[in-house]
């Protein structure tokens, strides 16, 4: 059975994981189990209930309509019982099956894509479709390396420093940002039939972890009355910031009634001892060299603690 890091964390596997890079030794004890097994209905005794799922004190289960269902327990199993064929539920088992996992061993996980810049974790945080991860590429084309796509895993060091570790994934890209970014040669898969979604190989090696975190962007569009630049949140919009980056803000919010996330305490940290800012960005896509190159310069304008000219 294959083996991957993922996230930091050893994950053994019944079948292979699309989009996932294999682990090379030497190996570790596998942190969490992927298998194929029958998933009920429901939970017994849920004490949270959203639209597709269920969350009681060990375990979330999600049900995704004629695609099948997964069920995450403590952290360290998680259950995958497709409809049809695993090919539809496996991005979702990645996905938020993996986020369920991370938030049940007590771990904040956002919405973002993150980049290591001279040793430190950058951030791009926001909802899907905002280039997250076509911005994520372009920086490792301008001297970055890739930590982790789509989902970041946040813990606190020793000195209470929010940290972001390595997912062991390959980016997730349209064809015009694989066009773009001349990653043509690297690009695998296609995510899900239909999607429109391809698995490419990160443009540079991945990069080691856990990193401490410099820096969080939140990406918007640019529109009238919103024009592109970088603003520093402040004050309470800080907080509701971080809050709507969580990687499924409802589910991870259930999670957090059960007191088996860190939600709360790493959220505080995040606040306390990372930069904050919203990055508007241009409509068009072939303003991302610019975009990067900018993002690339207002890091350099920040304190040396947080991210900038060391």
């Amino acid at each position: 059975m294959p083996l991957y890091r993922v996230f930091g964390l050893t994950v053994l596997s019944d079948f292979p994981l699309p989009g996932v890079l294999e682990a090379e030794p030497p190996f570790a004890a596998p942190d969490i189990h992927v298998r194929r097994a029958a998933v009920p209905a429901r939970l017994t005794d849920p004490l949270v209930t959203g639209p597709f799922w269920q969350v009681d004190r060990q375990a979330v289960l999600l049900s995704i309509p004629e695609i099948g269902s997964l069920l995450a327990r403590d952290g360290q199993t998680l259950d995958v019982d497709p409809a049809d064929g695993l090919e539809d539920l496996l991005p979702f088992a990645m996905g938020t099956g993996m986020a369920a996992l991370l938030y049940q061993r007590g771990n904040l996980v956002l919405h973002a894509a993150t980049v290591a810049i001279n040793g430190r974790a950058v951030l791009l945080c926001g909802k899907s479709g905002l280039g997250k991860s076509t911005l994520a590429a372009t920086l490792c084309r301008q001297g970055g390396t890739l930590i982790s796509d789509d989902l970041a895993r946040i813990t606190l060091d020793g000195n209470g420093q929010p940290q972001v570790w390595p997912d062991g994934r390959m980016l997730k890209l349209y064809p015009s940002s694989i066009q773009r970014l001349a990653l043509a040669g690297q690009q695998g898969r296609e995510i899900r039939p239909g999607v429109g979604k391809y698995y490419v190989a990160p443009p540079t090696p991945p990069a080691p972890g856990p990193l401490p975190v410099a820096a969080a962007y939140a990406l918007t569009r640019e529109l009238p009355g919103a024009p592109a630049g970088i603003r520093q949140f402040t004050g309470l919009d800080r907080a509701q910031a971080l809050l709507n980056w969580s990687y499924r803000h409802r589910l991870a919010m259930a999670m957090a009634r059960t007191g088996r996330t860190g939600l709360l305490t790493q959220t505080v940290a995040m606040q306390d001892r990372v930069p904050l800012f919203r990055l508007t960005r241009p409509q068009d896509l072939a303003a991302v060299d610019d975009l990067a190159t900018g993002l690339l310069h207002h890091l350099q304008s920040l304190p040396p603690a947080c991210g900038g000219a060391a």
